[in-house]
């Protein structure tokens, strides 16, 4: 862990569906959208903190942030509740990469065995082109670009 703080800065976002989940909502902000359907083209007004994240990812991407002058975003990791599978797994952004993608997920199922690597994909359909792993991965070239989600049951029985 000290290396990697060393080597990468990281930036956590704890929650973009705040008001959502104030108000017990597990999807969806308060104006009825899910947040991760919109980041193709977040508009300012109804989406602002997807707006203003993915601003930030941008100057990252591009090396115009003062406060981290290191251009390029290494890995994206956007993580998630599951209502309806078991365990732990990740989901790529593009079925024709590089075995390297899938790596980093192996590795994590290797050290957790709340991982579930036979459960991760790659393919990333039509329906999904407006979330932020593949927006992310498409419009920033984050080659590293994932969804882990998390069972909201338990592990894989």
């Amino acid at each position: 862990a000290k290396r990697l703080r060393e080597e990468f800065v990281f930036h956590v976002i704890p929650l973009v569906n705040v008001d959502g989940v104030v108000h017990g909502n597990s999807r969806c902000t308060l104006a009825g959208v899910d947040p991760n359907r919109v980041w193709h083209d977040p508009n300012p007004i109804l989406h602002p903190v997807v707006f203003a994240l993915k601003n930030h990812m941008r100057s990252l991407s591009q090396g115009m942030s003062t406060a981290y002058p290191a251009k390029g975003i290494e890995m994206f990791l956007d993580l998630h509740g599951h209502s309806a599978k078991f365990g732990c797994f990740f989901y790529g952004s593009n079925p024709s990469a590089h075995i390297s993608n899938a790596v980093f997920p192996k590795l994590c199922s290797l050290i957790s065995t709340d991982i579930d690597f036979e459960q991760c994909h790659w393919r990333c359909p039509k329906s999904h082109r407006k979330t932020a792993r593949y927006v992310v991965y498409k419009q920033f070239g984050v080659k590293y670009a994932y969804t882990v989600e998390c069972s909201f049951y338990g592990p894989v029985p």
